[in-house]
């Protein structure tokens, strides 16, 4: 009986924080070879030369208005 009249929770041990952990040696690995591969990206995507302008490619005798037409799509489609 004197268990049932208790009522006091028990006392309970502090919570305490996971440490923290490090990461694998594959995560560190495979965030340097994304890095690496986003490096040469940008390296390729910079020191790429520009396009040659291809409506200096059309074939001669085309009427005026085809060709502007050619043009205008032209810097639509490459800015």
């Amino acid at each position: 009986m004197s268990a049932a009249l208790n009522t006091r929770p028990s006392p309970t041990r502090p919570t305490t924080r996971p440490s923290p952990t490090r990461p694998s040696r594959q995560v560190v690995i495979a965030a340097a070879i994304v890095l690496v591969l986003a490096g040469l990206l940008v390296a390729v995507l910079a020191l790429n030369p520009a396009r040659p302008n291809v409506t200096s490619d059309l074939p001669a005798g085309l009427a005026p208005q085809l060709t502007e037409d050619l043009r205008g799509l032209h810097e639509a489609v490459n800015g």
